[in-house]
């Protein structure tokens, strides 16, 4: 039986996704290993490769991983090969795909080039699948999905209806699944060195969040890998990476360092990177609870993780409406002096628009993470994601949500002579946020982005040396009416990321998937007019062009607190201007920025919880603030993989770690210090955040 399959990912203009296709090489592990000769088995990631295969080659069977960044290339390619091929089976695999028996029929109904889901784990259901359809001839197998329930499968019969063969239990451990590295399946991939290894050491998740798809019930039991089988992954993977180019280990674990097993993984992680210099990076999802356990995991890997606090919201009434049980605030308050201290950084994850959240709790939640002076703050949009409970009728019709239709970022391609848009489904209203709040809620997260920026925070944790409220200040910054030529400056670039945020927004998917048919509008994406992330996009325009209006408005807030003369807030504000000034030029390494400072801003900053006061220094002290060899050659490497385009320039900037473009700070006989000695989590559509799957 001839199968390909696909975890895709567009590249028109910058390579979308990263990972290794980890989720088909198990898949595919499991399949040869139950067949064997049986079968042959290709695995594609890119589209272009993927659309080749099918120009030149009849497949009886071809699968697609289906996440919101890839849905619509895998039913493009589903329809070239059933045009070829009639007789080619399609399946789709993956989270994107709703719980409900009513959402599945209308999700198959809408995708009608799908002929079966394999729902939930993959590894058994497709091989159930598969052993169904072998000994069967080629013209009536597809008919015989429209007839006979498989375990696992999803699919309609002719009338419409859904056939469903049950849930197909899958054993505690999972080394019943061969390795798709130690098998050689996966080294295809190692030579690209664009991509990143993912390995996965336990799936399953014991909390309900309603807001995502591992939410459900039959996901709450946790399975694991061996640790013996993920150590010799690990060896694997580190003698064939390139730890030159290829810098990032990305764990697809929901919850890494809540079980005492990830403990000793750590220590095996840290042990192969000493020796062999891989992996720099580590991008995983840490625990919402076990907190002592997740810090020493964090610990373990000295700085190459973040610990992520996924809080969401710090309303308890919100946290009761999405069945959230974090770490508590008090409890993360108490362990951010011994993070800091071990030099470990923080990452706070939240979401706007859940249920129950006002504009006021949203905005208190922010503050009180940048009150814990957590490293990078993040607030995401609420994505109404296939399988979630609030992405249900019910949920919609309790909380009165209201949702609009976006471009995914980087997420489009020409295949097949057609133009193909992934889009991504946001709240932007409910019964407790109106539109106008949902936009005034993003503007926060434009300047969040850059005054929480890791490595640029100096302002936001001066304001709470001075005992102010941190959101007061971005508040400020939104909210000014003042006529001088920096505020007016300020606001333009505002209205700006106002007016993009408005113009991304559709009511109607096809109605923007019917736009972009167009190939003038198309172009708009390819040439990063449309489609981009707003965010990153904005904050690299601002900080390209010169941080020097945003500084003057911060400098006002501080006056108007009467803090004018104020040592501290005059060292911050030159500090911030000078760690961005010339960070994206083509010279930025050869030219050195020189001020005077009265106290030790970089070394507070790795240990921003003790006082200021005990930073002052002597005298005032100049401070030269210079770019690395090796700073500018991260950023060139980016660039080669993204392109030097804005929307290449914006997806380097976020890749790298924004804090590893700032300028370092040197002093007199003292080390060239940088909060970059902290390492920060890159980002990556491939996170297992619940945010984005």
């Amino acid at each position: 039986m001839n199968i390909l399959m696909c975890d895709l990912t567009h590249d028109t203009i910058a390579l979308a996704n990263e990972v290794f296709p980890l989720n088909i090489g198990l898949v595919a592990s499991n399949l040869i290993n139950n067949f064997g000769a049986k079968t042959d088995v290709e695995l594609s990631k890119f589209i272009v490769e993927a659309e080749g295969l099918i120009e030149s080659n009849i497949y009886d069977l071809i699968a697609f991983s289906n996440y919101p960044w890839n849905i619509e290339a895998g039913l493009q390619l589903s329809r070239m090969a059933v045009k070829k091929n009639p007789n080619t089976v399609i399946i789709f695999g993956g989270p994107n795909f709703p719980y409900s028996e009513n959402e599945q029929i209308r999700f198959l109904k809408r995708n009608s080039e799908i002929d079966a889901y394999v729902f939930q784990a993959g590894e058994l259901p497709f091989c159930e699948l598969v052993g169904f359809l072998m000994n069967e001839p080629v013209e009536i197998r597809k008919q015989l999905l429209e007839e006979v329930p498989v375990k696992g499968v999803v699919s309609l019969d002719k009338n419409g209806n859904r056939l469903y063969g049950g849930l197909l239990p899958e054993p505690k451990n999972l080394d019943f699944i061969p390795s798709p590295y130690l098998t050689g399946l996966l080294d295809k991939f190692f030579l690209d060195r664009r991509l990143s290894p993912m390995i996965q050491t336990n799936r399953g998740c014991p909390f309900s969040c309603t807001f995502c798809a591992d939410g459900h019930s039959s996901q709450n039991k946790v399975k694991s890998f061996s640790v013996e089988r993920v150590k010799a992954e690990l060896l694997y993977i580190a003698e064939r990476i390139d730890p030159k180019l290829q810098k990032t280990l990305f764990i697809s674990d929901l919850n890494f360092g809540m079980l005492k097993r990830d403990l000793e993984i750590a220590d095996i992680i840290a042990e192969i990177s000493s020796t062999m210099n891989y992996p720099k990076y580590i991008d995983a999802t840490t625990g919402k609870n076990s907190k002592d356990r997740i810090i020493r995991a964090v610990e373990k890997l000295s700085g190459s993780l973040q610990m992520t606090m996924a809080m969401q919201s710090t309303d308890p009434v919100v946290l009761e409406n999405i069945k959230r049980d974090n770490i508590r605030l008090e409890d993360y308050t108490a362990i951010m002096p011994s993070l800091k201290a071990a030099n470990l950084s923080t990452y706070g994850e939240i979401i706007l628009g859940l249920p129950g959240e006002t504009l006021r709790s949203h905005l208190d939640t922010i503050n009180d993470l940048l009150s814990m002076k957590v490293d990078n703050v993040v607030p995401h949009s609420l994505m109404m994601l296939n399988g979630a409970e609030l992405n249900t009728d019910d949920s919609r019709e309790l909380y009165k949500y209201q949702s609009r239709y976006r471009v995914l970022t980087r997420d489009f391609s020409k295949i097949g002579g057609e133009y193909v848009v992934e889009t991504e489904e946001v709240a932007v209203s409910s019964k407790d946020l109106s539109f106008d709040e949902y936009i005034y809620a993003r503007k926060v997260a434009f300047i969040l982005s850059l005054l929480n920026n890791p490595g640029l925070s100096v302002v936001l944790n001066v304001a709470i040396e001075a005992n102010l409220r941190p959101i007061e200040l971005i508040e400020f910054v939104l909210n000014n009416n003042n006529n001088a030529i920096e505020y007016k400056a300020c606001m333009t670039r505002v209205a700006a990321f106002e007016a993009d945020t408005v113009g991304e927004l559709w009511e109607s998917e096809d109605d923007m998937r019917a736009y972009y048919q167009i190939s003038e509008n198309f172009d708009k994406l390819v040439q990063g007019v449309d489609g981009k992330n707003l965010i990153q996009s904005h904050v690299t325009e601002w900080i390209s062009n010169g941080f020097e209006d945003l500084i003057k408005v911060v400098r006002g807030w501080f006056d108007s607190k009467g803090l004018t003369n104020d040592e501290r807030v005059i060292d911050s504000l030159n500090y911030l201007k000078a760690r961005t000034s010339n960070v994206f030029s083509e010279d930025r390494a050869t030219k050195v920025i020189k001020i005077k400072l009265n106290y030790d801003l970089a070394s507070w900053l790795l240990d921003p919880q003790k006082k200021l006061s005990e930073y002052k220094l002597s005298a005032p002290t100049a401070a030269s603030f210079t770019i690395s060899a090796d700073q500018y050659d991260n950023l060139e490497r980016q660039l080669e993989i993204f392109g030097k385009t804005p929307q290449g320039l914006s997806k380097a900037y976020i890749r790298i770690g924004p804090h590893t473009l700032w300028r370092r700070c040197e002093m007199p006989n003292k080390e060239a210090v940088s909060i970059d000695k902290k390492i920060m989590r890159p980002s990556s559509k491939a996170s297992s955040s619940s945010a984005i799957y």
